[in-house]
């Protein structure tokens, strides 16, 4: 019987503890064009290309004035001082209307910029590309990834891990994942993290259909270490007791 207590507390520590490990969700939002239109949260910083609600749930960008300028942010994916270490994943469901279509999408604190542009280029694209200290939107040819016509889609997904300092990220499109590409420019999830959308050329048009993203922390290494230790303990004592039947 007293076995069985045991064995029972211990089940309830280990669930406590495997909770800890786990990660937690900050934040989540999966919004349609038009839910992104009337969220008080989402601004659209250029005044030349403001978006054109379709009354279908999507909303299109039009020609612009500027090339390569920010045209959307969702400004509240985390606020400041919320987490250090934190994951993120990004799905964006955005239809190009032009055979010229340059798309950046991208994280920033604040201060760096770290995403894919995904690009119309030889079939199509997709290219890790940073901006430091709000300079220039810069893609590294290095890690360029190409796909097929077949496989260029109006559905792309980038995964962010941004835990002590280190910035590392994956993009995803039609199956085709991109190298796991460590940032040259890391972000830093305790300024806080906003979501942008970029036009590369001023001609360039979008229809934004949806888009999704999940912010979640990233477990401290010290919980790995206490859930071993409790394993350790649990071991030990299972192995004693049974030594000490043994003897008997």
């Amino acid at each position: 019987m007293r076995r069985k207590l045991h064995i029972c507390i211990f089940l309830i520590y280990f669930v406590f503890l495997l909770s800890m490990v786990n990660a937690e969700i900050i934040t989540s939002i999966d919004f349609t064009g038009q839910e992104l239109l009337n969220d008080p949260n989402t601004v659209f910083p250029n005044g030349n290309r403001q978006p054109v609600d379709n009354g279908d749930g999507t909303i299109t960008f039009n020609e612009g004035a500027v090339n390569f300028i920010e045209i959307m942010s969702r400004t509240t994916i985390l606020a400041p001082g919320t987490a250090n270490n934190v994951s993120v994943d990004i799905t964006a469901d955005i239809t190009p209307l032009t055979d010229d279509n340059d798309l950046f999408l991208s994280l920033s604190d604040g201060i760096n910029t770290s995403g894919f542009i995904r690009l119309d280029n030889g079939g199509g694209q997709l290219s890790f590309s940073t901006a430091e200290d709000g300079g220039d939107i810069l893609n590294n040819p290095n890690f360029n990834l190409d796909v097929t016509n077949a496989a260029f889609s109006d559905i792309f997904s980038i995964s962010f891990s941004i835990e002590d300092g280190v910035t590392t990220l994956q993009a995803n499109m039609s199956g085709i994942f991109t190298p796991l590409i460590v940032s040259d420019i890391p972000l830093d999830a305790s300024l806080g993290l906003t979501l942008l959308l970029s036009g590369n050329n001023a001609a360039e048009r979008y229809q934004v259909n949806n888009l999704s993203a999940t912010v979640s922390t990233v477990p401290e290494p010290s919980s790995y270490i206490l859930l071993f230790i409790c394993l350790l303990i649990f071991r030990y004592k299972t192995l004693s007791k049974r030594f000490i039947s043994q003897q008997d």
